[in-house]
């Protein structure tokens, strides 16, 4: 029966009171799907490291970890004869194009040489700098950085000794003056790795646009379209809209800090490197995942312009749905799961599980923050809620899959990347895991009392207060969650 203290008003920004139709939406979600598996599948291709599976590069190490495994000349090493470049040998293929190697000799100065570039086209794991004349004898200091197949910078140094240096062998007689890099070059690490802020920030909008698509659909949808699930649908409609917008913001501002940082540690914390961003666009998985990123967000914008517009719900909201199909994309493409060599298992996996966990928190902050706000102006008070009960009732039905799918997913992309046990019990990626998984449990632990006991318990006594206490302890955890989760994607893997 209808409330009759409270008629039916307007759909805000939508001409219709009732959800988008099936029929309207599936086009779009359809071409949008295709587009990420495209993606996803296509991005590989752009990489350097895109080589042959009988070449010596898709033989490497079995570690998906990028590390420097060799060089010529050696490390702490005296080399017999000239010495008219070096190489360095990494246990992945790596990206010469963005890629820097320099050779600091005697009184720091900078040893003039050729482009990093790779020996040949099949030798994708290695990297070759070649001198305009032999080394003269004396102390020198090779300082690398390179990019991982994962878009990661991995960078390091180490040192030779020229010690019998043939007479050609010179240097420069008015070298150009060069200011020697410093010391430590490799990317710092301590409690809190960097990028770990723009990578949490970037989950929690993808959660939220997730969100926001999902408890339209997988909660509001099953309520029907009748008198008081109406009324609540149009207020939970505008509140999704304010989240909507939410994300927008927040995709925005990552948008041009992930640029940045990426940028930044390509130039090791030294300005930005401008000149590696053409390559870094449109040559590699992490570019693909920078355009997935912006196209996503034009597509939430366009969405929640149109909501404003009569008769544009159809439209608006088939388009908020393709973009939360591209949004599992972005840390797909520029996280680990890019440098397994189980790519075709790890990058799916991972799509899947940054969905499903938009699905489950996305959704579960949209029911507190949302779905019970809307359900309590009906009664005006917390009791009497006739719809409170089937509204959890809707969204267990969509978390539950969504749980099981993260668990799935997210066991099988631990044990590929931590290589094993020992993989995860012996290291600082490992130990961040750990602390996830005992985080996530925590979670877990409450949405199951919520499901077994809180649930059951409202259509004898439909108290929103029952359920807010406990649902908002584990959104809260959830949180909690994507900021390990963005610690861990910011760590090297072991």
């Amino acid at each position: 029966m209808q409330n009759a203290a409270h008629p039916p008003r307007a759909q805000v920004g939508s001409s219709a009171p009732t959800p988008t139709p099936l029929t309207a939406i599936v086009t779009p979600w359809i071409a949008t799907a295709v587009l990420a598996l495209g993606l996803v599948v296509a991005a590989p291709l752009h990489l350097d490291a895109a080589t042959d599976p009988g070449s010596a590069a898709s033989q490497a190490t079995e570690t998906p970890h990028t590390e420097l495994t060799g060089s010529r000349p050696a490390a702490d090493s005296s080399p017999e004869g000239a010495v008219e470049r070096v190489l360095l040998i990494f246990s992945t293929p790596v990206q010469a194009n963005l890629s820097q190697i320099v050779v600091i000799g005697p009184d720091d100065w900078t040893v003039p040489a050729s482009r990093a570039a790779h020996p040949d086209a099949q030798a994708t794991d290695q990297l070759v700098v070649r001198f305009q004349a032999p080394l003269p004898d004396g102390a020198y200091r090779v300082e690398w950085r390179t990019v991982a197949p994962d878009g990661h910078v991995v960078s390091g140094d180490f040192g030779f000794q020229v010690t019998d240096a043939p007479p050609e062998a010179r240097r420069p007689a008015d070298p150009e003056a060069a200011e020697a890099p410093d010391e430590d070059t490799a990317i710092p690490t301590g409690m809190i790795p960097p990028g770990t802020g723009q990578r949490w920030l970037h989950l929690l909008a993808t959660v939220l646009l997730l969100g926001v698509v999902a408890f339209r659909y997988g909660t509001l949808g099953p309520l029907g379209s009748d008198g008081i699930f109406e009324t609540v649908r149009e207020r939970a409609d505008a509140g999704l809209q304010r989240f909507a917008w939410v994300g927008v913001v927040l995709l925005v501002i990552t948008l041009g800090t992930r640029l940045h940082q990426q940028l930044g540690e390509l130039a090791g914390g030294e300005g930005l490197a401008w000149e590696f961003l053409p390559h870094l666009l449109f040559q590699t998985a992490w570019g693909a995942g920078w355009w997935a990123h912006l196209i996503a967000l034009l597509l939430v914008g366009i969405g929640l312009v149109l909501l404003g517009r009569p008769g544009a719900g159809a439209r608006a909201w088939s388009t908020l749905i393709g973009a939360a199909v591209l949004l599992p994309l972005v840390p797909t493409l520029q996280g680990h799961a890019m440098g397994s060599e189980l790519q075709a298992v790890t990058a799916p996996a991972m799509y899947l599980h940054v969905a499903a966990v938009g699905t489950w928190l996305g959704g579960l902050l949209m029911l507190i923050l949302v779905g019970l706000p809307a359900v309590r102006k009906l009664g005006g008070g917390s009791g009497a809620l006739p719809p409170l009960a089937r509204m959890v009732n809707a969204f267990s039905r969509v978390a539950l899959p969504a749980v099981a799918l993260l668990v799935i997913t997210g066991g099988v992309t631990s044990f590929i990347q931590g290589g094993g046990l020992g993989g995860i019990l012996g290291t600082t990626w490992g130990r961040t895991l750990l602390l996830k998984l005992a985080v996530v449990a925590a979670a877990f632990f409450l949405g199951f009392y919520n499901w077994r006991k809180v649930r059951p318990s409202l259509p004898g006594n439909p108290d929103a207060g029952t359920l807010r206490i406990p649902a908002t302890v584990e959104a809260m955890l959830g949180i909690v969650v994507l900021l390990i989760t963005a610690a861990l994607v910011a760590t090297p893997l072991p």
